[in-house]
């Protein structure tokens, strides 16, 4: 019985991608990215082979605060890896990825972070350039 319905269901699945065009766009974005993932841990591996430090100041130190801000858990996870100082940037106002995890309200972000970091109670103390804490923030 599986097998019939697992038949079934690629058939529907074929057919129906070609007249659902939601389902079109939704496995395009979906390609897109993973496609960006494997660019992302392409270049974490090009930059790490390169032993250059202005590189990693250049790109990682933004692409770790901007994939924080948009909730991007994959490549904060990715950097954080090949970079684990990464955990340690901060922006203008002084927020670590930590604190930008709590005010955009990125759940995932966060855990990963929170999980992935043997000096939680460090960022977690930080203060940011107008004397607010992870506390202050979640607020």
């Amino acid at each position: 019985m599986s097998l019939a319905i697992a038949c079934l269901w690629m058939q529907w699945s074929q057919k129906g991608r070609d007249r659902v065009p939601h389902i079109k766009r939704v496995q395009k974005q979906k390609l897109m990215h993973l496609q960006a993932i494997q660019l992302v841990k392409s270049l974490c591996e090009k930059i790490r082979s390169s032993n250059d430090s202005k590189v990693y100041e250049l790109i990682c130190k933004d692409v770790i605060l901007i994939a924080t801000s948009f909730g991007i858990h994959e490549v904060v996870e990715e950097v954080v890896e090949s970079f684990p100082q990464a955990l340690w940037s901060t922006d203008e106002a002084n927020h670590n990825i930590f604190g930008l995890a709590v005010i955009y309200r990125y759940e995932n972000v966060f855990n990963l972070i929170y999980q992935m970091s043997g000096h939680k109670q460090d960022m977690i103390s930080m203060i940011d350039s107008h004397k607010n804490n992870i506390l202050h923030l979640a607020g």
